[in-house]
């Protein structure tokens, strides 16, 4: 979810699911539901229309980052793993409409205090910084000002 403060900042607030599974050891199935929160900025709403981009009204990119909290467990729940999470991101709009547009995100994701790898084998007790990259396709709808 984002909300738009004016036309070049906003909060963004996500939950996301990860599963990662390792194909030789069908019993080392981990999830990980995370939650954060964001501070956005639209670099194309910085710029006078038609000045960087050819067509302002139907592209933006939207920079993100923010804090927030993951839960990292083990098929089996023999793993629970709390982790702090700082994470950065680029997303390209194509708008098709005025209300739907076409994105690409792309974000690292930095975990702190991580105790236990991908695979559900434990690091240290006390926790390491770990990071991965996502990128997802989807559809963004408009239920405001868009």
């Amino acid at each position: 979810m984002h909300y738009e403060l004016d036309e070049e900042w906003g909060v963004r607030g996500s939950y996301t699911f990860h599963n990662f599974e390792n194909k030789d050891a069908s019993l080392d199935k981990l999830t990980m539901h995370k939650l954060m929160l964001e501070i956005t900025y639209s670099v194309g709403s910085a710029f006078s229309a038609g000045y960087y981009f050819t067509d302002h009204n139907s592209f933006d990119l939207l920079l993100h980052g923010g804090l927030g909290a993951s839960l990292l467990r083990k098929e089996n729940h023999s793993v629970n793993d709390f982790i702090k999470n700082i994470q950065i991101g680029i997303m390209p709009l194509y708008k098709l409409s005025n209300k739907i547009a076409l994105h690409l995100d792309v974000v690292y994701v930095i975990n702190v205090s991580q105790n236990y790898t991908f695979s559900g084998i434990l690091l240290t007790p006390e926790g390491r910084t770990e990071g991965f990259i996502t990128a997802t396709i989807g559809l963004s709808i408009g239920l405001g000002r868009f």
